[in-house]
């Protein structure tokens, strides 16, 4: 008899070799990166991709997140681009955990990375939603697990629910980390009879 998967958390999506930055987008980033912290930098600007500079970065993006609801989430209601942003993590630095309130889809692209991996966090694994315990775990898997560690490169993009917790490794080398983060939510008439609502 076949195993089923039920009720699953939708999953992380990686596209790779997604863009090429070009030198003039390259030059633009270091102008956005002003907001600097101890883990690492955030553009005060949090709508990048509207400068004309990232054009077809932004719909590209776009895309990528509309296929994932389309084709992954498997519902039929458009989205609707939110905000964008760049972070930035210098040698020894990380991006703290975190998650984006309001999104539905959230999507990074890795403009440059070496060093760091993407790392998404639940606070209960699936299974201890329903058995708050702890237990021997054999080997992990998307049952039993509440943390996903993802390789990351330069070109990637990932694409996964905003609502889902998320941080970086530290970055060990000395180049400069570099991401371009976008938010998408639902758009139109939502729902249905007494719960339709119109975004």
């Amino acid at each position: 008899m076949p195993k089923i998967d039920i009720f699953a958390t939708p999953p992380l999506e990686i596209v790779p070799l997604f863009h090429n930055t070009s030198e003039e987008q390259f030059s633009k980033i270091s102008e956005y990166v002003t907001d600097t912290s101890k883990s690492n930098s955030i553009s005060t600007n949090i709508d990048v991709l509207s400068d004309p500079i990232f054009s077809n970065l932004k719909s590209k993006m776009y895309e990528a997140a509309s296929n994932y609801v389309k084709n992954t989430l498997m519902i039929d209601d458009e989205i609707k681009y939110t905000n964008s942003w760049i972070a930035l993590s210098k040698k020894g630095q990380n991006h703290h955990n975190h998650n984006h309130p309001g999104a539905l889809v959230s999507v990074v692209f890795y403009v440059y990375c070496i060093s760091g991996n993407l790392i998404l966090t639940k606070e209960r694994s699936g299974l201890q939603e329903g058995f708050n315990f702890s237990y021997n775990v054999k080997k992990y898997n998307e049952y039993n697990s509440r943390m996903w560690t993802i390789s990351t490169k330069t070109g990637d993009l990932a694409i996964f629910p905003g609502w889902i917790a998320h941080e970086s490794s530290e970055n060990l080398l000395d180049d400069d980390r570099v991401v371009i983060g976008a938010n998408y939510f639902l758009t139109g008439n939502i729902g249905e009879s007494l719960d339709e609502v119109k975004l």
